[in-house]
């Protein structure tokens, strides 16, 4: 399975979601995280996460377009966002074809 989160700069919600997802699947997943705007890891977000015992001060800020190219395709919501919800879901498949979900949540 292949997970990939994406954000605009890449640099803390999407970052703690990859350390994370990778501390609780290790190697049985293939982890990534990356931004429409990269940026850099933000310092506070590899602090909060030291203090969880996990460790992403390792981890680069990547371009959407790059993670994504070959990897997976996105489609489009399953159901339409009502007012006063900010979280998207897309159904994606890998290169490979196994399912993955990516979205993101403001």
């Amino acid at each position: 399975m292949k997970i990939l989160f994406l954000c605009v700069a890449n640099s803390a919600r999407s970052q703690m979601a990859e350390g994370l997802a990778r501390a609780l699947f290790g190697a049985a997943v293939e982890v990534a995280s990356a931004g429409s705007v990269p940026t850099r890891v933000n310092p506070n977000a590899i602090a909060v996460m030291a203090e969880s015992g996990i460790d992403i001060s390792g981890q680069t800020c990547q371009d959407g377009s790059s993670a994504c190219i070959g990897r997976c395709r996105i489609r489009p919501p399953h159901r339409p966002i009502r007012r006063g919800r900010s979280s998207e879901k897309y159904e994606t498949k890998s290169a490979g074809g196994s399912k993955c979900w990516a979205g993101s949540d403001a």
